[in-house]
């Protein structure tokens, strides 16, 4: 017996995760989502797995494209974060009219100022129901300083906090 999807929901969302944003193609023809089911599969080799909605309109394209980028937000990207995830109309290009996009060294659209970005070939997709499970080898790994992630907590957006031992 399955538990209720409703139980499953509020259950899970009180499981923080990192945000990030997953891009694939090239001007004008990219594509990206914002994603956060995104974690490490193994450090040897570089490995890294993200889950990706089958209805999401860069699905195909991260298949076609065969590379992508996963880029991890920092607290100011709320908007942009919005934007990926589709609070506006727009999908496919429009979406990266806001924030500083470049090419990666792949090819692969990278937010400039990520706190880090992963760009990755696309090895494997396995199937996760409504998902595919995109299983990438890392090609690169960008870090712009220091920082905290955006983070998704509760149904919004959050920032975490570091916890400083007391030396108790």
């Amino acid at each position: 017996m399955s538990v209720n999807r409703v139980s499953y929901i509020d259950g899970m969302r009180r499981l923080a995760a990192s945000v990030t944003i997953v891009t694939t193609g090239q001007a004008p023809d990219r594509f990206g989502l914002t994603a956060t089911a995104v974690t490490s599969v193994s450090a040897d080799p570089p490995t890294l797995l993200a889950c990706i909605n089958r209805d999401s309109d860069s699905f195909h394209p991260i298949l076609r494209n065969r590379c992508f980028a996963v880029n991890l937000l920092r607290p100011e990207h709320g908007e942009l974060a919005s934007r990926f995830g589709g609070r506006f109309a727009e999908s496919g290009e429009p979406r990266f009219a806001a924030g500083n996009w470049v090419a990666g060294q792949h090819g692969v659209p990278v937010l400039a100022d990520a706190l880090a970005t992963f760009e990755c070939a696309l090895e494997t997709v396995h199937d996760g129901a409504s998902h595919g499970i995109l299983l990438g080898q890392v090609l690169s790994v960008t870090m712009n300083g220091g920082g905290s992630p955006l983070l998704w907590f509760d149904g919004d957006l959050a920032q975490a906090t570091r916890i400083v031992p007391t030396g108790d």
